[in-house]
């Protein structure tokens, strides 16, 4: 606990404690700390893989990896404001990490599934660009040519929508696009 402190150190924790109930998030605040410093990306991406690494195995598993990306996406949106994706985008790149690595799920991966997901992951470069601080910072890694896109969101809308208990939206355009004798016209 730290809420107290005058100047300086007091806002920087104010900014870390979110919700206000005088603690931080230690795994949190390294992740966060550990992409915004200086050095190759390899190199904060292994550090990063070793603070999830609980049982110092050399080794994720999924929930494991699913904390990883969840918990240093809150870091850095607290340290730069950026917006996290929901849960359920994390959840599906944690998913995407272990089939690009052909693990199941009550397996783990290694640091060498997590260095080829990170870094030919199209998503995860752009976003880390924000990042990197010098060009040196990425070299030897995949350039864009060869870096793979994946849709994170596929399925995150529905799970939503299903949540608040609405239509998708192009059934309630169709719905909404009938004339007046109640037959619907279809929308383009």
């Amino acid at each position: 606990r730290c809420s107290g402190a005058p100047g300086a150190a007091g806002r920087a924790f104010a900014a870390l404690d979110t919700d206000t109930n005088g603690l931080i998030d230690g795994r949190e605040t390294l992740a966060g700390l550990t992409l915004i410093s200086k050095g190759h990306l390899s190199e904060r991406m292994k550090l990063l893989f070793d603070i999830f690494d609980l049982n110092k195995e050399q080794e994720l598993h999924f929930d494991e990896c699913f904390l990883l990306l969840r918990r240093s996406m809150m870091g850095l949106r607290k340290m730069t404001g950026i917006v996290t994706p929901p849960e359920k985008v994390i959840h599906n790149m944690t998913k995407h990490i272990f089939k690009s690595a052909t693990k199941h799920r009550n397996s783990a991966i290694n640091l060498e599934d997590w260095f080829n997901w990170w870094s030919s992951d199209s998503s995860i470069r752009s976003a880390l660009k924000m990042i990197t601080w010098r060009p040196e910072d990425q070299r030897g890694l995949p350039t864009p040519d060869l870096q793979v896109n994946v849709d994170y969101t596929k399925g995150a809308a529905d799970d939503f929508e299903n949540m608040l208990g609405s239509k998708p939206q192009s059934a309630q355009a169709s719905a909404s696009a009938g004339d007046s004798s109640g037959q619907v016209i279809p929308v383009s």
